[in-house]
């Protein structure tokens, strides 16, 4: 309401007219971030969309879809309020169009060939123009994505600042990063790793740990708190606690293409999997600490977990 030049109870008075009005013309109103998650797990092909209110994903799904034939596409009118968004300053508006086009994007347009023949002043026609004029769109649609790529995390949008940072290889764009707002910490901490941020990849690692990602705790045993072996078995515990025993090995029998080996139809099979993680023991004293920390952390989580 601030956006509309309303404040305090005025602006609850015109909030509620306007819920009504929704209401009453069968509007569906969508958060921006309930459509970044469903654009994120649409582009990464998570197993579930992160909705638990399948009547909410179901109001995604209708203010994306434009005629049922492209998931990805947005109805205009969904499309124009994130875009008036954007104009006004709004980074996740930013950031939900720069998805949007990455996923309604070509990995390699065509064209390429027929676009440069056009632009040296080559009159073309027929399937030549076609294929010239898909390439300067693509090209075009490319170009808005980075756009609002580079504006979302100009904005300091925490996931636009993580996406900027691993596509321009670009380090900096990490450090606009405040507070625990990523949605993927562990994603986060990869790229932060590989672009050489290791007290930022160690700092979202543990904040992934600490959420209950498996992998993450044997990432912080592994890499980030080798050296201090209490830290180690708190996370050893921790994982027990969650289900999963990291000092045991954890391999399964897979084909060549790393499908699940099946007994009755034979043929070669390989390993993959994990070793278990060996740690020498602590004393009694450190121990009992290990256990009380790792106690704390799953309880923690569950509190948290129930407050969702």
């Amino acid at each position: 309401m601030d956006e509309l030049g309303v404040t305090d109870s005025p602006g609850l008075r015109v909030s509620s007219e306007l819920a009504k009005i929704a209401l009453d013309e069968g509007l569906d109103v969508v958060s921006i971030d309930s459509v970044i998650d469903w654009l994120l797990a649409d582009l990464y092909e998570r197993d579930e969309k992160p909705f638990s209110d399948k009547e909410l994903d179901d109001d995604v799904d209708d203010a994306l879809d434009d005629d049922g034939s492209n998931e990805s596409s947005m109805s205009k009118f969904f499309l124009s309020s994130l875009e008036n968004a954007a104009k006004r300053g709004n980074p996740k508006a930013h950031y939900a169009l720069s998805l949007r086009q990455q996923s309604d994007t070509e990995d390699e347009p065509s064209g390429w060939h027929w676009y440069e023949r056009q632009l040296q002043g080559e009159q073309l026609s027929g399937v030549a123009l076609h294929w010239a004029d898909s390439y300067r769109a693509a090209k075009e649609k490319e170009e808005d994505r980075v756009r609002h790529l580079r504006e979302a995390a100009r904005l300091r949008h925490p996931d636009a600042c993580v996406d900027a940072a691993e596509e321009f290889q670009d380090p900096d764009f990490l450090k606009q990063v405040t507070g625990g707002d990523l949605r993927d910490p562990a994603r986060a901490s990869e790229i932060a790793y590989e672009l050489g941020a290791f007290d930022l990849a160690r700092q979202w690692c543990k904040i992934a740990a600490e959420a209950g990602d498996v992998d993450s705790i044997r990432w912080m045993i592994e890499e980030f708190d080798q050296d201090n072996l209490a830290l180690c078995w708190k996370w050893v515990y921790f994982a027990q606690l969650l289900g999963t025993d990291l000092t045991e090995d954890d391999y399964r029998a897979v084909n060549d293409d790393g499908s699940d080996y099946d007994d009755e139809v034979g043929g070669p099979c390989y390993p993959e999997g994990t070793e278990g993680i060996e740690l020498p023991p602590l004393d009694d004293s450190l121990d009992a600490i290990a256990h009380r920390e790792a106690e704390a952390l799953a309880a923690a989580l569950q509190i948290t977990a129930g407050s969702q």
